[in-house]
């Protein structure tokens, strides 16, 4: 699975790790940000966006 697939957050592995569902997709190690608290649902929110609307490195 790609770290960042862009256009597609459900098969970015980044996602998965940060929603604590990196297990399910065959990963490993613990929840982003690790020894964190949990993102923000509205952090969270904005990454998924950035991803599906093409990670753009600008």
């Amino acid at each position: 699975m790609l770290r960042v697939k862009p256009g597609d957050p459900a098969a970015s592995y980044l996602m998965h790790k940060i929603d604590d569902k990196h297990i399910s997709v065959g990963g490993s190690g613990l929840r982003m940000p690790m020894g964190s608290e949990p993102l923000p649902a509205v952090q969270r929110e904005l990454l998924r966006r950035w991803i599906a609307e093409g990670a753009r490195r600008d």
